[in-house]
């Protein structure tokens, strides 16, 4: 049954002043009518535990001889405090005493003790004063549940600092003749119960209690008798009874999948794993897709390919694609226009109308695809590239810029259903810092139902020759699957049904390590939709035959992105008649697709692997782990532009933008000469030191007052003499997402550096 004594207010004039209740879990001992006066009240305290107190009275005689050897009975002193256990002391508190008045009669005023109690909660020990209320000791240990029917429970204990004439209770009850006077309170009949008084010596082990000795006796004993049989099984048929045992474990069709492809090796530790391990192996081993994995042209010589892709190479139709430095500036404006007009938003150098993508953003239909990519370890960094801290003067990180762009641009859009869902794919290591790191910055003012994370799969990776590492015993040596794995992610996690029920037509996705990328880029948008595509492409032209990026092309008349190492170096030098490379669309993982097209025409599992050697840690023979020094194995990648070859040819398109102007990603640390922290950060100055010249402003030395001049974009060079000059120059994406908005701002103001727009 519950017991609470919990307090509320009266609603009559006899309300308690301590405002006590009595909860309806008390019920049917929660209230009862006072019959002196007629009126419902409380009972304090409530419930059956508490209406059943104890409340027979003990009082314990010793016999003793006077002078003249008359017999004669003395009352041994017993006291009734310190038997209740102090964690439980400190749940029970008499209300607050009424203001002026010393008398706990006067706390308790308006309720009724249980109807089995002789007296009230107030006067339970009339001997101690402080011993009452429902800090009575007595009643705090009855209103502690018994675990078993049939308990004990501490009524007094003697006092040992009164001693008698002839007597002492220092030591306990001393040798002698006693008599017990029972004042029986509590019946028992009723249910058939039994009543014992029970004298006992306490320690510091607790009172005395034989059923607990007893079971500890018989647990020990059991332990025993276990243990000596295990020694007898281990000794008798150890290790072949536990080999037979995991082998039990190990079923046919494993053991024949493993022979099929070549990788029965991962068993070679089995006899020496333990149950668990092995259990944990072969789940391991039964999640592999090696069908798809084990393929012999994944580890041949790959000579022959690039010879077979040079065959087929073509490069792109100049229809489908458009360089953005050979666009009239209406023509990209077109872009941006369909009628919605952006309120309070001016483009340098005159006010426009948002565009095409910015009314699909207005519309609801633009969603956007982060692959927020793994640790930055080349950065010296355990973190998420996209926490990284890049140096700037706001110390803004990669996921911040991004974050603050989409609210800009939603902000732009100027309606309520503005809203850009942000779909975020991590790692296995990245994901859970990732959510943590958005949580505590309040999703960077975002609205967290519109924020989307998701993992990556990991695959198993290889030796050179094919063989799945082990990276312990009992576990396989695991990578990400590549961005391309998205593909894979977004249909199994519910993505792509979340885009379809939220009414998305427009996806944008890309890479988190671009410091300069346009997050749902409305002219990109634009022009896709204009074009009616149902995918494409954002790049750069190639600075050079030997630039280490992949280039958009045609292969077999489908479109594909060829890496850089696939080309010999006769194809990469071919130029048109215009003097630029024939195969110059530079790759930045910057893309477009529509939901439509990745919903039917994708087909994930049609995609193929690509490799990268690297160094994995693995076991070796012996089942030492191993940390190598140089690359002994291989990573299987699907990459994002690979589904190009699902696109019907005139369905898609190329933007190509200027490279200063959107693409400065952060790989490397700074002991690199490019795509470091440094380049990324100076990048960003350099475009907004553009920006704010172009708004009509004038920046000087914030030392000497002189012009500032404008060095050199680091994308542009590795010689670092040419932008170490750049000065701090930063724009909060808040103000303005590209350039608009500033002319307002700083046409005609001279700004001193540092310049800090925020």
């Amino acid at each position: 049954m519950s017991n609470n004594i919990v307090p509320i207010e009266q609603p009559n004039s006899q309300k308690p002043s301590s405002h006590i209740r009595a909860g309806r879990e008390c019920s049917p001992f929660a209230h009862r009518i006072d019959p002196n006066d007629g009126i419902l009240k409380p009972i304090i305290p409530c419930g059956a535990i508490a209406n059943s107190l104890f409340n027979d009275t003990f009082q314990l005689e010793r016999l003793v001889h006077d002078a003249s050897n008359n017999p004669t009975y003395n009352e041994v002193p017993l006291i009734k405090t310190g038997i209740a256990w102090a964690t439980d002391r400190n749940k029970f508190k008499n209300p607050p005493m009424p203001k002026g008045l010393n008398n706990l009669a006067a706390a308790f005023n308006g309720t009724l003790h249980p109807v089995n109690w002789p007296r009230h909660v107030y006067d339970l020990d009339p001997s101690d004063p402080n011993d009452n209320g429902l800090q009575n000791e007595g009643l705090i240990v009855w209103m502690r549940t018994a675990a078993f029917p049939t308990f004990r429970k501490l009524y007094a204990r003697i006092r040992h600092d009164i001693n008698e004439k002839d007597v002492s209770y220092q030591e306990g009850l001393p040798k002698g003749k006693y008599r017990l006077h029972i004042q029986y309170n509590f019946p028992v009949a009723g249910f058939k119960g039994k009543k014992r008084f029970i004298i006992s010596n306490t320690s510091w082990l607790g009172g005395r209690n034989p059923f607990i000795g007893a079971v500890y006796i018989l647990v020990g004993l059991t332990a025993l008798l276990l243990s000596g049989l295990f020694l007898i099984i281990h000794k008798k048929f150890s290790p072949r009874f536990v080999s037979t045992i995991k082998k039990m474990a190990l079923n046919d069709d494993v053991k024949n999948l493993l022979q099929k492809y070549g990788q029965q090796h991962l068993l070679q530790f089995f006899d020496r794993n333990s149950l668990e391990q092995n259990k944990q192996l072969i789940d391991d081993i039964n999640s592999v897709d090696f069908q798809s994995l084990c393929r012999d042209e994944y580890f041949k010589n790959s000579d022959h390919l690039i010879e077979s892709i040079e065959q087929q190479l073509q490069p792109l139709d100049a229809k489908i694609q458009q360089d953005i430095r050979q666009t009239s500036p209406e023509l990209i404006e077109k872009y941006r226009q369909l009628g919605v007009k952006i309120k309070n938003v001016s483009y340098s150098p005159s006010n426009q109308s948002i565009g095409t993508g910015l009314e699909e953003i207005s519309k609801g239909k633009v969603a956007v695809l982060l692959l927020a990519g793994g640790q930055g370890t080349r950065l010296g960094s355990s973190l998420p590239k996209g926490m990284f801290d890049l140096g700037l003067a706001s110390h803004k990180t990669l996921f911040q810029i991004q974050a603050e762009r989409i609210y800009r641009l939603q902000k732009m859009a100027g309606k309520s259903e503005a809203i850009i869902p942000w779909y975020i794919m991590a790692s296995e290591h990245t994901l859970n810092s990732t959510i943590e790191f958005f949580k505590k910055n309040n999703y960077f003012g975002l609205d967290e139902k519109n924020i989307m994370f998701f993992e990556q799969d990991n695959i198993p990776c290889f030796t050179l020759d094919g063989k799945i590492i082990l990276k312990q015993m009992f576990k396989l040596a695991r990578a990400p699957n590549g961005n391309g794995g998205l593909y894979e992610a977004i249909s199994k996690k519910g993505i792509l049904n979340d885009m379809q029920q939220r009414g998305i037509h427009h996806i944008h996705a890309y890479c988190v390590d671009n410091i300069l990328v346009k997050v749902a880029d409305p002219v990109f948008i634009g022009y896709c939709a204009t074009k009616n595509v149902e995918c494409g492409a954002k790049a750069v032209e190639k600075m050079n035959p030997n630039e280490a990026v992949g280039v958009i092309c045609k292969v077999g008349g489908r479109y594909q992105v060829v890496e850089y190492s696939e080309l010999s170096e006769e194809i990469s030098q071919q130029r048109g008649a215009d003097g630029r490379l024939m195969f110059n669309a530079g790759n930045i993982c910057n893309h477009y697709f529509t939901l439509k097209f990745l919903r039917e025409k994708v087909r994930y599992d049609e995609l193929p692997y690509h490799l990268a050697k690297k160094k994995i840690p693995y076991v070796d023979g012996e089942g030492r782990p191993i940390q190598p020094d140089k690359p002994n194995g291989i990573k299987l990648e699907k990459f994002i532009f690979d589904v190009f070859r699902f696109v019907d040819e005139d369905k898609f398109a190329v933007w190509q933008v200027i490279r200063e102007d959107e693409f400065s990603p952060l790989k490397n640390n700074d002991q690199a000469i490019s795509d470091t922290p440094t380049t990324a950060r100076l990048s960003l100055y350099n475009l907004h030191q553009r920006y704010l010249l172009k708004a009509g402003a004038k920046i000087i030395d914030g030392q000497n007052g002189q012009p500032v001049p404008l060095p050199l974009s680091p994308v542009l060079t590795t010689d670092k003499s040419k932008y170490s000059n750049q000065v701090v120059c930063e724009i909060s994406p808040l103000i303005s997402y590209e350039d608009e908005n500033l002319l307002d701002l700083v046409n005609g103001k001279t700004l001193s550096t540092p310049v800090i727009l925020s």
